[in-house]
């Protein structure tokens, strides 16, 4: 097992402090940030590894986040990694004692790509396939559009299987054509499902928004988060 992977690229570096305080609070393990440019302090959970693929420069998500995430598949091969993306700040205890579990069951299993840890609605609709030392594990194909892509490809938080990733993902792909393109390729690959937990395991709130700049979201975040949140973000920045 990998442990905890978080990746981005230095223009989102501001959202680290974030992540590091309420993963500390809630998940309580060692932090992983892969990235193209570390900020000039780390937190104290969190230790800093250069993307393989971009040793001098930027990450360019814009049009090659499946080359810089297929590195550091590579770099992990054979293991089971969870993956967040700086933005996912937890807002709820997360069971480690759970999470262990399902990171165990995919060990098992290695025709899952990926595990998914968070609480999606259509969800409600899928199949039960297993229960796993006390956790009933669910499963729809990527072929269900109705589910988005949930059945498939997407970077919520997971556990990911980094030999199927890499099998999936293109090195051209952005981080959208990675879930929508990968998605359609998981439709052809009947060898390969992703699956999640009833109920999920973690909760969280998707801090940035992404089309529009300068804004965090806080919604979701208890007032004491809340306030310690917005002491780490950006003058000038709107938290709504």
């Amino acid at each position: 097992m990998a442990g905890v992977i978080l990746i981005g690229t230095q223009g989102y570096n501001w959202l680290l402090n974030p992540f590091a305080y309420l993963f500390s609070k809630y998940w309580n393990e060692p932090i992983l940030y892969i990235g193209d440019s570390p900020p000039d302090t780390l937190p104290a959970n969190v230790d800093f590894l250069q993307v393989p693929a971009y040793a001098e420069g930027i990450w360019p998500w814009s049009h090659f986040f499946g080359n810089g995430l297929i590195s550091i598949c590579k770099h992990f091969e054979g293991k089971i990694i969870t993956l967040f993306l700086l933005d996912h700040w937890l807002n709820r205890p997360v069971s480690l004692t759970d999470v262990g579990i399902l990171t165990k069951y995919m060990d098992k299993n290695r025709h899952i790509i990926r595990a998914n840890l968070t609480e999606q609605p259509c969800w409600q609709s899928a199949n039960k396939i297993d229960n796993y030392s006390g956790l009933d594990i669910i499963y729809f194909p990527a072929w269900d559009i109705a589910n988005s892509f949930s059945g498939g490809i997407t970077f919520c938080p997971s556990l990911w299987n980094t030999d199927l990733l890499c099998e999936i993902i293109e090195p051209h792909w952005t981080i959208w054509e990675c879930e929508r393109l990968g998605t359609e390729k998981m439709k052809t690959r009947h060898d390969i499902i992703s699956v999640g937990t009833m109920p999920a395991l973690l909760s969280r709130v998707h801090g940035l928004y992404h089309d529009k700049y300068k804004m965090a979201y806080l919604a979701g975040l208890s007032v004491e988060d809340g306030e310690i949140v917005k002491s780490f973000i950006p003058e000038g920045w709107v938290c709504n």
